[in-house]
């Protein structure tokens, strides 16, 4: 069911209806769990293909059940070893290709979600802090329509507490909040991604086309041309869709968890993925990057060692990151590369620090011409990282040569410094129209009041602009990117 479909907004009426109607109890579950049933339905042509995504959350139940009973190391770590296994099997990853597989078509959209669910469930109930969900609350936490396709990543204390208590009271606020916040999403979809998603295929052609040795320059500005395009449409595309959950979701009395915070703004890589899919982060966070130093710490001892165990702790941590995104070999690549970004990183703080001291350091990171190049640079480098994210398989064979190599580190240093000089005169221009008083708050604020003046009109006009977009742009419109995950 697309997001931009007659049919999701039927659905998405009814469930905000449906929700807010019931009170907290078995009444509001079997309503939420008839509706994820819809909404799992409409992805599938027969029941049969949706067998094993089912099966999977039987097992995964199991595992969770008895994670509770047995809460020794070894047997936690022989029932998530087991679910990570079945999990990579069904997604039919490279490293199980001589393993046979099912033999019909089957639904694989949502695993890669489910298996954070499961897996923090394991561990929770395992330590004791949550309890075994009932089935229904296992199903309908794992399955939510709203977050089953790409996140965000709530925890389950999270969900399990709003469906407990009463929704809050739809307000005129309320409403307001939760129509402007779907809207604009809708919005971003229809109006933004479409052109950048056109703009990044036709950029990423021309790279496949471009073999002329001889003019690698032209080469390398069209790598960096294709790689920065695709990153800003990533960008929005995932934002978009975003918005549209987290909007519906208030609207249905849901606080989902935010997963972006500016990510531009970040000033190295790892202050990137503290705010780039923050709940993908934080998931890692806390249940691979924290019990692994723990355990490095534990074995090889901290003090002056904890900065380089960290450094290993963060390459594991966005090397599984990275390889979570895709079955194939080229998601191998964009996980080492997540890797060795985050532990340059890391080893490029403990340098400094040790060499300026924390005082210098912070001193540095405070210069104008430092924080524009690190920042620059870190999507400049997560901009051609993710060039495995558009590389198809049968093209990847473009990177077994090494001038393919040598337009892309061109292309990287291009990207650098020409967001260094972007930053730098868009430091200067803030601070001109800061003056004249036409900085970017003041013009929110403005814009803010003329909404509030009559909010109910403009999201009118919201709602009939998307429909009308979306029956124009009738089925144009480019699936969620994060969807294929």
């Amino acid at each position: 069911m697309a997001f931009d479909s007659y049919a999701f907004f039927a659905l998405a009426l009814v469930a905000i209806s449906a929700l807010r109607l019931c009170p907290p109890g078995l009444g509001k579950d079997a309503v939420l769990c008839v509706i994820n049933l819809v909404f799992l339905a409409s992805f599938v042509a027969t029941p049969v293909e949706a067998v094993p995504l089912l099966a999977f959350l039987a097992v995964g139940y199991l595992a969770i059940c008895a994670a509770g009973k047995f809460r020794h190391t070894a047997v936690i770590g022989i029932l998530v070893c087991s679910i990570i296994a079945v999990f990579i099997w069904l997604k039919q990853y490279a490293i199980v290709a001589n393993v046979p597989g099912l033999s019909f078509v089957y639904l694989t959209i949502g695993l890669s979600y489910i298996l954070f669910r499961v897996l923090h469930l394991i561990v929770d109930v395992a330590e004791g802090s949550a309890s075994v969900p009932s089935p229904l609350s296992y199903f309908n936490y794992t399955t939510f329509f709203l977050t089953f396709v790409s996140g965000p990543i709530a925890l389950y204390r999270d969900f399990a507490g709003q469906m407990r208590q009463p929704a809050s009271p739809m307000t005129p606020e309320t409403l307001d909040r939760g129509l402007w916040r779907a809207a604009t999403g809708y919005l971003f979809l229809l109006v933004l991604s479409v052109p950048l998603a056109y703009a990044a295929t036709k950029l990423q052609a021309i790279v496949y086309a471009s073999n002329d040795q001889h003019a690698w320059l032209k080469t390398s500005a069209s790598f960096a041309a294709a790689a920065a395009v695709y990153l800003l449409y990533l960008y929005v595309n995932f934002v978009a869709y975003m918005n549209i959950v987290i909007g519906i979701g208030q609207l249905a009395g849901f606080s989902l968890p935010e997963n972006f915070n500016k990510p531009y703004n970040a000033t190295n890589f790892l202050d990137l993925w503290a705010r780039w899919h923050i709940t993908l982060s934080q998931w890692f966070k806390l249940y691979l990057f924290n019990p692994l130093l723990k355990a490095m710490a534990a074995r090889w001892g901290g003090g002056a060692a904890s900065n380089y165990l960290g450094a290993v702790a963060f390459f594991v941590t966005f090397g599984v990151m990275g390889v979570w995104h895709g079955t194939t070999g080229i998601f191998l690549a964009y996980g080492l590369a997540l890797g060795l970004g985050a532990t340059a990183n890391k080893l490029w703080q403990v340098e400094l620090i040790g060499r300026l001291g924390k005082s210098g350091y912070r001193a540095l990171c405070a210069r104008a011409w430092y924080r524009h190049f690190a920042r620059s640079s870190t999507l400049a480098y997560f901009a051609m990282a993710l060039t495995c994210l558009w590389i198809t398989p049968a093209r990847s064979s473009i990177f077994a040569v090494p001038f393919t190599w040598v337009c892309a580190l061109t292309a990287f240093l291009l990207l650098a410094v020409l967001g260094a000089a972007a930053a730098a005169v868009q430091q200067f221009s803030a601070g001109r129209l800061t003056a004249l008083g036409l900085s970017g708050a003041a013009v929110a604020d403005r814009f803010a009041r003329l909404h509030q003046r009559g909010a109910m009109v403009w999201n009118a006009a919201m709602i009939f602009l998307i429909v009308l977009l979306s029956t124009i742009a009738n089925g144009y419109v480019p699936e969620i990117v994060y969807k294929g995950f």
